[in-house]
C-alpha cells in the first residue's frame, strides 16, 4: 500500500495522478480541517493513519486506516470545545485552567467505557469497538468505519420511515451495553445509520460525564436524555432515548395498541414511570408489532391451481391452432381463430344447431369433391385394359372352336356322301 495515494476520506488507495477519489469522489484539495483537529496523515498509537475529521458534539471523528492489517477504521478523539484547545502545528490537547478536574474525570470515563465496549466484540446492531488508548493528553477510541453508502437517519427523506424490525438490532445493542454498565448511550438520529441492505447500526459514542458525590454530570445536549444535569440516571435513561428514537423515525406507526402504551410509558418525564430496563422495554414493544401477514397455505394452493388452469387453457388453444393448420394446409389468422373461439355463443337454438350442421356437412362435401374427382380421373385407364383381356381370350377360343368344328363337318359330309352313293364327293373334298 502506498500511503501517499490514500484518500483521506474513505481511506482507499487512488491511482497516481488522480485528484478526486475514484471510490468516493472526494478531492483532498477542497478539505479544510476543523479548528483544533489533528492534521491529515497524522500517525496515532504507532499504527493508525488519521485522515479527515468531523466535529461531533464532544469528539472529533477521524477516518483512519490500521497500517498493521490495512483495515479501515473510525477513530474518535475526546475533545470538548470550550474546555479543550490545541494550538496549530501541535498534537497535544490543552485543558482550560478551570476545566482540568472535569476533563480528567471525563477522560477516565471515556477510557473505561471504550474498554468495556471493546470487550463486547461484534454485535449485529453496532459498529464494533476494537481499541482504546490515551495519547496527546486525551483519549482515543477505535471502531469499525461505516461504509460511505450508510446513511444517518437524520438524512432520510421526509416521510421515509425505518421499520421496527430493522431498528431492533440497535435496540438489542443498547441492551447489551447496559448489561456491562455502559449507560447512558448517545442515541440520536445522527449516530443510527441505515446500511445498504436496509438494516440499522449504531455508531457508538461514549457519553463522558463528571463523577460527583450523590450525582453525575454528563455532557450530552438537552433533549438527548430526559434527565438533566445532577438528576439520577441509569438504564431507564436509555429506555427514554430509545423511545424518542422510535418516535422520531416514525416507527411508532407499526405498533399495536399495547405497543403504543409501552412507548408512552418509555417517554414519561418521570423515571419511575418508565420501564426500568431495556429488556422489559423490548419485550413490551416487540410483542406488539404490526406484522404483514404472509398468505396462508390455502390461499397459496388456490393461486397455484388458478395458474395451472390458465397454463392448461393456453396449451389447449395452441394445440387447437396447430391442428387446424396441419389439417387445412394453410396458416389461419391467429386473430380470427381467437375471436371465433371467444365469440362463439354458448347456448344455440335447435334451428341454429341444424344450420350449423348443414353448413359443416356442405363444407366437408366440398372438401371431399376434389379427392373424388382425382380418383375418378386416375382409375378408368386400368379398367379398360382389364376388360380388353377377356374379349381377346374369347375371340381366341371361338377361333379354336371353329377350327375344330370344320374337320368334323367335312367328316360328316363324307359320311353322308358315302351314304348317298356319290362317288365324286370324296374326290371333290380332296
Amino acid at each position: 500500500m502506498n500511503v501517499e495515494l490514500i484518500c483521506i476520506r474513505c481511506m482507499r488507495e487512488k491511482e497516481a495522478g488522480q485528484n478526486a477519489c475514484p471510490w468516493c469522489g472526494f478531492d483532498a484539495a477542497s478539505y479544510s480541517a476543523p479548528e483544533g483537529a489533528l492534521p491529515p496523515m497524522t500517525i496515532l498509537h504507532g499504527r493508525y493513519l488519521a485522515g479527515c475529521s468531523v466535529m461531533e458534539k464532544y469528539t472529533f471523528a477521524y477516518s483512519a486506516i490500521d497500517l498493521e492489517n490495512e483495515k479501515r477504521v473510525r477513530i474518535r478523539e475526546l475533545f470538548m470545545p470550550g474546555l479543550m484547545t490545541r494550538r496549530a502545528g501541535t498534537l497535544d490537547a490543552k485543558y482550560e485552567m478551570d476545566a482540568t478536574e472535569i476533563m480528567l474525570s471525563a477522560a477516565r470515563q471515556f477510557y473505561r467505557i471504550g474498554q468495556d465496549a471493546a470487550g463486547l466484540g461484534s454485535l449485529p446492531g453496532m459498529y464494533a469497538v476494537s481499541d482504546v488508548f490515551d495519547e496527546n493528553n486525551t483519549i482515543y477510541q477505535v471502531s469499525e468505519l461505516p461504509d460511505t453508502s450508510a446513511v444517518p437517519c437524520s438524512r432520510l427523506n421526509s416521510g421515509e420511515h425505518v421499520s421496527l424490525r430493522s431498528l431492533q438490532p440497535v435496540l438489542e445493542a443498547v441492551k447489551a451495553l447496559n448489561l456491562v454498565q455502559i449507560t447512558p448511550c448517545l442515541l440520536d438520529r445522527d449516530h443510527v445509520l441505515i446500511t445498504a441492505d436496509g438494516s440499522a447500526k449504531l455508531d457508538f459514542v461514549p457519553v463522558p460525564y463528571e463523577e460527583k458525590q450523590g450525582s453525575n454530570v454528563w455532557f450530552a445536549p438537552d433533549g438527548d436524555m430526559a434527565e438533566k444535569d445532577g438528576a439520577a440516571w441509569g438504564t431507564w435513561s436509555d429506555v427514554y432515548a430509545c423511545g424518542r428514537l422510535i418516535r422520531g423515525l416514525g416507527t411508532e406507526e407499526q405498533l399495536g395498541k399495547k405497543g403504543q402504551e409501552a412507548l408512552e410509558k418509555a417517554l414519561s418525564s418521570s423515571p419511575d414511570a418508565r420501564p426500568q430496563t431495556m429488556e422489559v422495554f423490548l419485550s413490551d414493544i416487540l410483542a406488539n408489532v404490526k406484522e404483514k401477514k404472509a398468505p396462508g397455505k390455502g390461499r397459496i394452493v388456490v393461486e397455484c391451481l388458478i395458474a395451472l388452469a390458465i397454463s392448461l387453457a393456453v396449451g389447449a388453444l395452441i394445440y387447437y391452432l396447430i391442428s387446424r393448420t396441419q389439417n387445412t394446409g394453410t396458416e389461419p389468422s391467429t386473430e380470427t381463430e381467437v375471436i371465433s373461439i371467444v365469440e362463439e355463443p354458448q347456448d344455440l337454438t335447435e334451428a341454429d344447431t341444424e344450420a350449423k350442421a348443414e353448413a359443416q356437412t356442405e363444407k366437408e362435401t366440398q372438401a371431399q369433391e376434389p379427392e373424388t374427382k382425382a380418383q375418378t380421373e386416375a382409375e378408368p385407364a386400368p379398367e379398360k385394359e382389364t376388360a380388353a383381356e377377356p374379349e381377346t381370350e374369347k375371340e381366341a377360343g371361338t377361333e379354336a372352336q371353329t377350327d375344330k368344328e370344320e374337320p368334323a363337318q367335312e367328316e360328316e359330309t363324307e359320311i353322308e356322301s358315302e351314304k348317298n352313293g356319290n362317288p365324286l364327293q370324296g374326290v371333290i373334298s380332296l
